[in-house]
């Protein structure tokens, strides 16, 4: 093998592991551990988003709020682990005129992190 071909490759792959060590090492300074949760059950229609933004807000969370499809809703929320653990449980429950069927969450790393809790579409 030709020893200037062989530098090349190496170089070559240096270059694309670096950028990709950089683009990784970038995101873990960026990135923000939230909760993402998908409401399913009676959610719509019942001043559900509404609530959760009260409650969130109440408890000092940051995030949002938005319909999924047909009878989901999406809640991403971003504080304290021991807030959000309370907020999930009151999800759990639900408001007055809500029924909860099943609540999906997990601990994702999320790109941006919010200043206030806001009910999107």
């Amino acid at each position: 093998m030709n020893y200037a071909l062989y530098w090349d490759m190496q170089e070559e792959t240096r270059k694309k592991h670096s950028l990709v060590l950089d683009r990784h090492n970038q995101k873990g300074e960026h990135m923000t551990k939230s909760l993402q949760c998908i409401v399913t059950g009676k959610v719509q229609g019942v001043n559900f988003r509404a609530w959760t933004h009260d409650q969130a807000k109440a408890l000092g969370l940051t995030g949002w709020v938005r319909n999924l499809k047909e009878n989901q809703v999406e809640v991403l929320l971003q504080g304290p682990e021991d807030k959000i653990e309370e907020m999930k449980k009151r999800l759990i429950q639900g408001s007055e005129l809500s029924r909860i069927d099943k609540l999906d969450a997990k601990f994702i790393d999320y790109d941006k992190q919010h200043t206030s809790f806001q009910i999107r579409g």
